[in-house]
């Protein structure tokens, strides 16, 4: 909603064409070094980003191969770090025949908080069968901490359930 007053804001105050001028108007880019710290540490962040939206732990397991190019734009609320890379893994869905897999990578800073998120053009595509394998290994650690969390509470009542410190637990 605030977007569309926003347009009718400008549209009168700029009149309709200006605005259509104003939209198509792409932001300056300026291009960088791939080999550029605030690249490379900008990559790095990305790749942390994506490994953790895995729901399987599956993405933990790319790696970048390469930073084919990167920019920077200045926006209104943020910096954007703009980069094109090539993530791999053995577990790729085409692996071996592509081993790598290509992505367009956003990393915005706000201004204000200096809070950064990335979007990412399309996620890597894995293999079922990792996928699975890797959904698996994370139910068996979970379990494994449920029952050393467990085996801890336990050790703590010495005396069974008549101990009142175990009886909150149990």
């Amino acid at each position: 909603m605030r977007i569309l007053r926003l347009a009718f804001v400008l549209m009168l105050s700029y009149g309709a064409t200006d605005c259509l001028s104003l939209s198509q108007t792409k932001l300056d880019e300026v291009p960088l070094s791939v080999s550029q710290a605030d690249v490379v540490e900008g990559a790095d962040f990305a790749l942390q980003e994506i490994q953790q939206r895995s729901d399987s732990g599956v993405y933990e397991t790319l790696r970048i191969a390469r930073i084919i190019d990167a920019a920077y734009v200045k926006g209104l609320y943020h910096s954007i770090l703009k980069m094109n890379l090539t993530l791999a893994s053995e577990h790729l869905l085409n692996y071996p025949n592509d081993q790598e897999s290509r992505h367009h990578i956003m990393i915005m800073t706000a201004h204000e908080t200096g809070l950064k998120t990335i979007a990412i053009d399309e996620y890597p595509e894995m293999k079922p069968e990792s996928i699975e394998l890797y959904k698996k290994m994370k139910i068996l650690k979970a379990i494994e901490q449920r029952e050393k969390l467990w085996s801890d509470v336990l050790e703590d009542c010495p005396e069974g359930n008549n101990n009142q410190n175990c009886k909150a637990w149990l």
